[in-house]
Parts: C-alpha cells; structure tokens; sequence
C-alpha cells in the first residue's frame, strides 16, 4: 500500500544519509592525511555532509512512518518513533554548538595575534 511505500522511501533515505555522513568523515580525514589532493575532495565531503543531514533529518521531522512487524510491540514502535524525532534536534543543535565554537576558536587566535605581550 501507499503508506507502507511512503515510509520506507523515508527510511531509505535515512539509511543513504546515514553512508552520506559516513563518507564526509571519510573524505574529511583523507583530506586531513593528504593536504595536497586539492580543494575537490574539501567539497564533495561538504556536499556529502549538506545531503547527508538534510537525508537524514527531513524524514524524522514526523516519524509516524514508522511501522515495525506485526509482532512487535507499540512501545517498541513508540520508542523508536521518540528516537528518530530526537534526530533532527540533537542535528541542529549539535551544528549550531560547532559552528559557535568553531567562531570562537577563530576569534580567540586573532586576538592572540594583535596581544601585546611586552611587560611594563
């Protein structure tokens, strides 16, 4: 049925944005190891983790998708259903805290640079 369609669309999706992510830490390190290989690796690894994320957090905004087996129980379904709805804030929140971070590990070297460090 159409439903049952719907849903594992959504949880494909979240499977192939789940390599996704793999393959950007891959390329990140490879890029990391071998800084020579130029700019395109810096930017398929970007792209990776662009549709990675959006794969894989679109789908768990409204995990109602989600339909274990028969024997399984509603709680099973419940807690998974919770799980993956935790997935697109513990995403965003974690992007939004490195971004900051990142921000200020930036900012702090600059000002290390422009100290004047001679003693009176």
């Amino acid at each position: 049925d159409a439903a049952a369609q719907g849903g594992s669309r959504k949880a494909a999706s979240v499977g192939i944005g789940l390599v996704l992510l793999l393959l950007s830490i891959a390329l990140s390190a490879v890029k990391a190891l071998m800084p020579n290989t130029g700019s395109t690796m810096m930017y398929l690894a970007f792209a990776f983790a662009l549709v990675g994320t959006l794969a894989v957090v679109l789908p768990c905004l409204n995990p109602h998708w989600v339909q274990l087996g028969s024997a399984a129980r509603t709680t099973e379904q419940e807690d998974v259903r919770d799980f993956l709805a935790l997935l697109p804030v513990l995403f965003t929140g974690s992007i939004a805290f490195n971004a900051l971070y990142n921000c200020m590990q930036f900012w702090y070297a600059q000002q290390a640079c422009q100290m004047d460090v001679r003693l009176p």
